[in-house]
Protein backbone atom coordinates (compact mmCIF):
# COMPACT_ATOMS: atom_id res chain seq x y z
CA UNK A 1 0.00 0.00 0.00
CA UNK A 2 1.55 3.24 -1.11
CA UNK A 3 -0.45 5.74 0.96
CA UNK A 4 -2.09 5.62 4.36
CA UNK A 5 -2.87 7.75 7.36
CA UNK A 6 0.24 8.78 9.19
CA UNK A 7 0.92 6.80 12.21
CA UNK A 8 3.84 5.72 14.33
CA UNK A 9 5.71 4.11 17.06
CA UNK A 10 6.92 3.83 21.48
CA UNK A 11 8.68 0.86 23.04
CA UNK A 12 8.72 -1.94 25.58
CA UNK A 13 11.46 -4.41 24.71
CA UNK A 14 11.06 -8.08 25.70
CA UNK A 15 13.84 -10.67 25.68
CA UNK A 16 14.16 -12.86 22.59
CA UNK A 17 12.28 -16.15 22.58
CA UNK A 18 14.19 -19.22 21.43
CA UNK A 19 13.16 -22.84 21.04
CA UNK A 20 15.02 -26.02 21.79
CA UNK A 21 14.18 -29.66 21.38
CA UNK A 22 15.54 -33.14 21.38
CA UNK A 23 15.91 -35.54 18.47
CA UNK A 24 14.05 -38.76 19.01
CA UNK A 25 15.36 -42.12 17.80
CA UNK A 26 13.44 -45.35 17.15
CA UNK A 27 14.45 -48.22 19.50
CA UNK A 28 14.82 -51.76 18.20
CA UNK A 29 11.57 -52.68 19.98
CA UNK A 30 9.74 -50.00 18.00
CA UNK A 31 9.37 -47.67 20.99
CA UNK A 32 10.40 -44.03 20.78
CA UNK A 33 13.44 -43.37 22.94
CA UNK A 34 16.26 -40.91 23.28
CA UNK A 35 19.67 -42.51 23.22
CA UNK A 36 22.23 -41.23 25.69
CA UNK A 37 24.62 -38.75 24.13
CA UNK A 38 22.37 -38.02 21.13
CA UNK A 39 20.55 -34.99 22.58
CA UNK A 40 20.62 -32.08 20.15
CA UNK A 41 19.50 -28.53 20.55
CA UNK A 42 17.30 -27.23 17.72
CA UNK A 43 18.76 -24.12 16.15
CA UNK A 44 17.25 -20.95 17.53
CA UNK A 45 15.20 -18.90 15.10
CA UNK A 46 17.43 -16.28 13.59
CA UNK A 47 16.26 -12.77 14.45
CA UNK A 48 16.66 -10.43 11.45
CA UNK A 49 18.65 -7.26 11.76
CA UNK A 50 16.77 -3.96 11.69
CA UNK A 51 17.86 -3.38 8.10
CA UNK A 52 16.75 -6.86 7.03
CA UNK A 53 13.36 -6.47 8.72
CA UNK A 54 12.77 -3.06 7.14
CA UNK A 55 13.58 -4.56 3.73
CA UNK A 56 11.05 -7.36 4.34
CA UNK A 57 8.33 -4.89 5.34
CA UNK A 58 9.11 -2.75 2.29
CA UNK A 59 8.76 -5.74 -0.05
CA UNK A 60 5.53 -6.92 1.62
CA UNK A 61 4.07 -3.42 1.38
CA UNK A 62 3.85 -3.73 -2.39
CA UNK A 63 1.09 -6.30 -1.85
CA UNK A 64 -0.87 -4.20 0.65
CA UNK A 65 -3.85 -2.70 -1.19
CA UNK A 66 -6.16 -1.77 1.69
CA UNK A 67 -6.37 -1.78 5.48
CA UNK A 68 -8.25 -0.64 8.58
CA UNK A 69 -6.68 1.24 11.44
CA UNK A 70 -7.86 2.10 14.95
CA UNK A 71 -5.76 4.64 16.80
CA UNK A 72 -5.71 6.93 19.81
CA UNK A 73 -3.78 10.16 20.26
CA UNK A 74 -3.32 11.67 23.72
CA UNK A 75 -1.72 15.06 24.21
CA UNK A 76 -0.84 16.95 27.37
CA UNK A 77 -0.34 20.60 26.39
CA UNK A 78 1.14 23.00 28.94
CA UNK A 79 1.15 26.72 28.10
CA UNK A 80 3.18 29.24 30.09
CA UNK A 81 2.32 32.88 29.39
CA UNK A 82 3.07 35.90 31.57
CA UNK A 83 4.02 33.68 34.47
CA UNK A 84 0.76 31.75 34.36
CA UNK A 85 0.81 28.03 33.55
CA UNK A 86 -2.14 26.10 32.19
CA UNK A 87 -2.35 22.42 31.17
CA UNK A 88 -4.89 20.97 28.76
CA UNK A 89 -5.51 17.36 27.82
CA UNK A 90 -6.62 16.63 24.26
CA UNK A 91 -7.68 13.09 23.32
CA UNK A 92 -8.59 11.79 19.88
CA UNK A 93 -9.89 8.39 18.78
CA UNK A 94 -9.83 7.48 15.10
CA UNK A 95 -11.16 4.64 12.96
CA UNK A 96 -9.97 4.54 9.36
CA UNK A 97 -10.69 2.36 6.33
CA UNK A 98 -8.38 3.02 3.38
CA UNK A 99 -8.00 1.72 -0.16
CA UNK A 100 -4.93 2.45 -2.26
CA UNK A 101 -6.06 2.37 -5.89
CA UNK A 102 -8.16 4.25 -6.64
CA UNK A 103 -7.52 6.14 -3.42
CA UNK A 104 -10.49 6.22 -1.05
CA UNK A 105 -10.73 6.70 2.70
CA UNK A 106 -13.47 6.70 5.31
CA UNK A 107 -12.68 7.88 8.82
CA UNK A 108 -14.47 8.51 12.08
CA UNK A 109 -12.92 10.80 14.70
CA UNK A 110 -13.92 11.74 18.22
CA UNK A 111 -12.02 14.64 19.78
CA UNK A 112 -12.31 15.53 23.45
CA UNK A 113 -10.99 18.85 24.77
CA UNK A 114 -11.31 20.53 28.17
CA UNK A 115 -14.46 22.59 28.84
CA UNK A 116 -16.21 21.44 25.67
CA UNK A 117 -18.38 18.59 24.47
CA UNK A 118 -16.66 15.78 22.54
CA UNK A 119 -16.84 16.41 18.81
CA UNK A 120 -17.66 13.56 16.43
CA UNK A 121 -16.56 13.82 12.82
CA UNK A 122 -17.11 11.41 9.93
CA UNK A 123 -15.47 11.87 6.57
CA UNK A 124 -15.18 10.34 3.11
CA UNK A 125 -12.12 11.39 1.13
CA UNK A 126 -12.11 10.18 -2.49
CA UNK A 127 -11.33 11.46 -5.98
CA UNK A 128 -15.11 11.86 -6.42
CA UNK A 129 -15.28 14.38 -3.59
CA UNK A 130 -14.73 15.00 0.10
CA UNK A 131 -17.76 14.74 2.39
CA UNK A 132 -17.79 15.66 6.08
CA UNK A 133 -20.37 14.96 8.78
CA UNK A 134 -20.23 17.08 11.92
CA UNK A 135 -23.02 16.77 14.49
CA UNK A 136 -25.17 14.59 12.23
CA UNK A 137 -25.24 16.59 8.99
CA UNK A 138 -23.36 15.68 5.80
CA UNK A 139 -21.73 18.48 3.82
CA UNK A 140 -19.77 18.27 0.58
CA UNK A 141 -16.49 20.15 0.86
CA UNK A 142 -16.03 22.68 -2.02
CA UNK A 143 -13.80 21.27 -4.76
CA UNK A 144 -11.16 23.97 -4.33
CA UNK A 145 -10.83 22.97 -0.66
CA UNK A 146 -11.21 19.24 -1.25
CA UNK A 147 -8.37 18.98 -3.78
CA UNK A 148 -5.53 19.80 -1.33
CA UNK A 149 -7.10 17.53 1.31
CA UNK A 150 -7.09 14.64 -1.16
CA UNK A 151 -3.51 15.31 -2.25
CA UNK A 152 -2.35 15.50 1.36
CA UNK A 153 -3.93 12.14 2.14
CA UNK A 154 -2.34 10.60 -0.94
CA UNK A 155 1.05 12.05 -0.04
CA UNK A 156 1.10 10.51 3.39
CA UNK A 157 3.58 7.67 3.54
CA UNK A 158 2.93 3.95 3.62
CA UNK A 159 4.03 1.79 6.56
CA UNK A 160 7.01 0.54 4.61
CA UNK A 161 8.07 4.05 3.57
CA UNK A 162 7.81 5.29 7.16
CA UNK A 163 9.88 2.37 8.39
CA UNK A 164 12.53 3.08 5.77
CA UNK A 165 13.08 6.45 7.42
CA UNK A 166 14.46 4.56 10.42
CA UNK A 167 17.47 3.67 8.26
CA UNK A 168 18.88 7.10 9.10
CA UNK A 169 19.20 5.96 12.76
CA UNK A 170 19.70 2.27 12.05
CA UNK A 171 22.30 1.89 14.83
CA UNK A 172 19.65 2.93 17.38
CA UNK A 173 16.98 0.50 16.12
CA UNK A 174 16.53 -2.80 17.96
CA UNK A 175 14.68 -5.95 16.90
CA UNK A 176 13.29 -8.42 19.43
CA UNK A 177 11.33 -11.66 19.06
CA UNK A 178 7.79 -11.40 20.49
CA UNK A 179 6.49 -14.83 19.49
CA UNK A 180 4.23 -14.25 16.47
CA UNK A 181 5.76 -10.83 15.89
CA UNK A 182 9.07 -9.07 15.63
CA UNK A 183 9.22 -5.76 17.47
CA UNK A 184 11.14 -3.01 15.72
CA UNK A 185 11.86 -0.19 18.17
CA UNK A 186 14.01 2.87 18.71
CA UNK A 187 14.42 5.65 21.25
CA UNK A 188 16.15 8.80 20.03
CA UNK A 189 17.05 12.14 21.54
CA UNK A 190 19.50 14.96 21.00
CA UNK A 191 20.42 15.99 17.47
CA UNK A 192 18.96 12.86 15.86
CA UNK A 193 15.41 13.28 17.12
CA UNK A 194 14.51 16.54 15.42
CA UNK A 195 15.46 15.41 11.91
CA UNK A 196 13.64 12.10 12.36
CA UNK A 197 10.52 13.71 13.84
CA UNK A 198 10.50 16.35 11.12
CA UNK A 199 10.65 13.72 8.40
CA UNK A 200 7.64 11.88 9.86
CA UNK A 201 5.59 15.02 10.42
CA UNK A 202 6.41 16.48 7.01
CA UNK A 203 5.29 13.21 5.46
CA UNK A 204 2.09 13.42 7.48
CA UNK A 205 1.40 16.95 6.30
CA UNK A 206 2.06 16.22 2.63
CA UNK A 207 4.62 19.01 2.44
CA UNK A 208 2.32 21.72 3.80
CA UNK A 209 4.32 24.96 4.14
CA UNK A 210 2.74 25.95 7.45
CA UNK A 211 3.82 22.64 8.96
CA UNK A 212 7.42 23.30 7.92
CA UNK A 213 7.31 26.70 9.64
CA UNK A 214 5.87 25.16 12.81
CA UNK A 215 8.52 22.42 12.84
CA UNK A 216 11.30 24.99 12.66
CA UNK A 217 9.92 26.56 15.85
CA UNK A 218 9.73 23.25 17.70
CA UNK A 219 12.22 21.92 20.21
CA UNK A 220 11.73 18.14 19.98
CA UNK A 221 13.42 16.57 22.99
CA UNK A 222 12.74 12.86 22.56
CA UNK A 223 10.89 10.38 20.39
CA UNK A 224 10.23 6.71 21.20
CA UNK A 225 8.74 4.40 18.61
CA UNK A 226 7.93 0.76 17.96
CA UNK A 227 6.22 -1.46 15.41
CA UNK A 228 5.06 -5.04 15.82
CA UNK A 229 5.63 -6.88 12.53
CA UNK A 230 3.71 -10.08 11.73
CA UNK A 231 6.26 -12.81 11.04
CA UNK A 232 4.11 -14.53 8.38
CA UNK A 233 3.04 -11.52 6.32
CA UNK A 234 5.70 -8.94 7.27
CA UNK A 235 2.86 -6.42 7.68
CA UNK A 236 3.03 -3.99 10.63
CA UNK A 237 0.08 -4.82 12.91
CA UNK A 238 0.39 -2.18 15.61
CA UNK A 239 2.50 0.80 16.60
CA UNK A 240 3.24 3.24 19.39
CA UNK A 241 4.90 6.68 19.27
CA UNK A 242 5.65 9.04 22.12
CA UNK A 243 7.10 12.51 21.66
CA UNK A 244 8.16 15.25 24.04
CA UNK A 245 8.45 18.66 22.39
CA UNK A 246 8.24 22.37 23.11
CA UNK A 247 7.59 25.59 21.24
CA UNK A 248 8.09 29.29 21.91
CA UNK A 249 5.56 31.53 20.15
CA UNK A 250 5.46 35.28 20.73
CA UNK A 251 6.58 34.95 24.35
CA UNK A 252 4.32 31.99 25.09
CA UNK A 253 6.03 28.72 25.89
CA UNK A 254 4.20 25.53 24.97
CA UNK A 255 5.19 22.03 26.08
CA UNK A 256 3.54 19.04 24.37
CA UNK A 257 3.72 15.42 25.42
CA UNK A 258 2.08 13.15 22.85
CA UNK A 259 1.30 9.43 22.88
CA UNK A 260 -0.02 7.75 19.70
CA UNK A 261 -1.09 4.11 19.60
CA UNK A 262 -2.78 2.15 16.87
CA UNK A 263 -3.62 -1.24 15.39
CA UNK A 264 -3.89 -2.22 11.73
CA UNK A 265 -6.14 -5.00 10.43
CA UNK A 266 -8.32 -6.18 7.49
CA UNK A 267 -5.38 -6.13 5.09
CA UNK A 268 -6.61 -6.31 1.48
CA UNK A 269 -10.22 -6.79 2.66
CA UNK A 270 -11.43 -3.17 2.77
CA UNK A 271 -13.79 -1.41 0.38
CA UNK A 272 -14.83 2.24 0.65
CA UNK A 273 -18.11 3.19 -1.06
CA UNK A 274 -19.84 6.53 -0.61
CA UNK A 275 -23.55 5.98 0.20
CA UNK A 276 -26.04 7.68 -2.09
CA UNK A 277 -27.47 9.75 0.77
CA UNK A 278 -23.97 11.18 1.36
CA UNK A 279 -23.46 11.96 -2.34
CA UNK A 280 -26.61 14.09 -2.27
CA UNK A 281 -25.15 16.38 0.37
CA UNK A 282 -24.82 20.04 -0.64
Amino acid sequence: MKKWTSVLLGTVLIASITACGKEEAQSPAGNTATKPGTEQTAPAESIPTAKELIEKVTAAGQEMKSLSMDSTIKQDITINANGTEQTQKVNMNMKVDMVDEPFAMYQEMTMAMPDSEPQDIKQYITSDGVYTNVDGSWVKVPDETAAPILEQMKAQGSPEEQLKQLESIIDDVKVTDEGEHYKLAAAVSGDKVKDLAKSYMEQSSGGDASTAVMLDQMDIKSMNMSYNIDKKTNFPVDFNVTMDMGMDLEGQKMQIKMDMQGKMSNFNKVEVTIPEEVRKAK
